[in-house]
């Protein structure tokens, strides 16, 4: 019975996300490749917006494929989003406990930590739009669900995988799920390949021994798929026609690189007012480490000196991540906006 009340009152908030997103309609870049996507379908919209605007090839699939859809489009991907995350943290904490041969939870809490830190995510992101708005969710926020997925899949199959044979399949379709969701953006495919990058030494140190070698493939075969769909979309010709048209070029200065201390603290100060944004991720950053501090076993008891001894290498991998994104702090305040998609490379 406590059960069922903690995974309803878990489970309400992204209902109600659902519901909203029901209402979402289409506005703006979404009608142009609504009428793009009906006249070529997913792979000629996928050549004609790479021949003409930028390289996001699944991105542009993904809204041929969704053309026939039409108007009804922007709701049901906020459903789809929202489902696949959920569904993906679940299945990542249930695989990360048998992977690292911790106690497993309930499956209320394990569905209600899930749901809390899907709401937590949603609630955080620093506008509505990223959810609600049909080209930022296929383009931003799908992807995050798919690499938790994708995290996932990977460590249910890293201890099953005990062929050559079966990690050569499981490391190209890993390879091949990590390709297509960095071709969602140019952005998302910059993070995941930092998380990639945080990945492998982590994998190394803090997987079993009898699975290292498995991990590693598979992370290696991810990282080496990012670089791949990174260097297909810049390389799309619509990328060169977009900067000839805009008198742009990747070189073009931006500002004077002193300015990174005060706009650095200016967006610390920004996100420390930001009563939403601070909230979602003190709490997404709380559940997560009481969670693990909760449900892990270590073989000896933690000395009374060492409170950190179990915290420290999650906040460390937070800590690396934020580091390797810290060029993002810049974008959308480049001079000129046209350069990689708003992002400055001088910084």
């Amino acid at each position: 019975m406590a059960g069922a009340a903690v995974l309803a009152f878990a489970l309400l908030p992204l209902a109600l996300a659902v519901i909203l997103g029901t209402h979402a309609r289409m506005m703006g870049d979404d009608f142009c490749h609504l009428v793009s996507g009906l006249e070529f379908g997913p792979w000629g919209n996928l050549l004609f917006w790479r021949d003409s605007l930028n390289g996001s090839f699944s991105y542009y699939f993904l809204h041929g494929l969704f053309a026939p859809l039409e108007t009804r489009a922007p709701g049901i991907i906020v459903t789809i989003v929202v489902v696949v995350w959920l569904f993906s943290l679940v299945w990542l904490i249930v695989a990360g406990h048998r992977l690292f041969g911790l106690a497993m939870p309930p499956v209320a809490i394990v569905i209600a930590v899930a749901a809390a830190l899907v709401w937590l995510s949603i609630h955080g992101l620093v506008t509505p739009l990223s959810i609600y708005f049909y080209s930022a969710i296929a383009r931003h926020t799908l992807p995050i669900a798919i690499f938790a997925l994708m995290l996932a899949a990977g460590c249910e199959i890293i201890p099953r995988a005990q062929s050559s044979r079966r990690l050569a399949v499981a490391s190209a379709v890993i390879a091949l799920v990590a390709f297509l969701n960095a071709g969602m953006s140019e952005v998302f495919g910059t993070v995941q390949l930092a998380l990639f990058t945080v990945m492998l030494p982590a994998l190394y140190k803090l997987v079993p021994r009898e699975s290292r070698r498995n991990s590693l493939a598979l992370g290696m075969s991810g990282w080496a798929a990012t670089v791949a769909a990174l260097a297909v979309m810049a390389t799309a010709p619509g990328v060169a026609k977009r900067l000839m048209r805009f008198g742009a070029t990747p070189d073009s200065p931006i500002h004077v690189h002193i300015d990174w201390i005060p706009q650095t603290l200016e967006l610390i100060k920004g996100f420390i007012v930001d009563k939403e944004l601070t909230t979602a991720f003190m709490g997404a950053l709380v559940i997560a480490l009481l969670a693990m501090l909760s449900f892990r076993r270590p073989a000896r008891p933690v000395a009374f000196g060492k409170p950190m001894q179990l915290a420290a290498p999650p906040l460390w991998l937070c800590l690396i991540v934020q580091l390797l994104l810290l060029t993002f702090v810049w974008g959308n305040t480049a001079d000129n906006p046209q350069v990689l998609g708003r992002f400055s490379p001088a910084y």
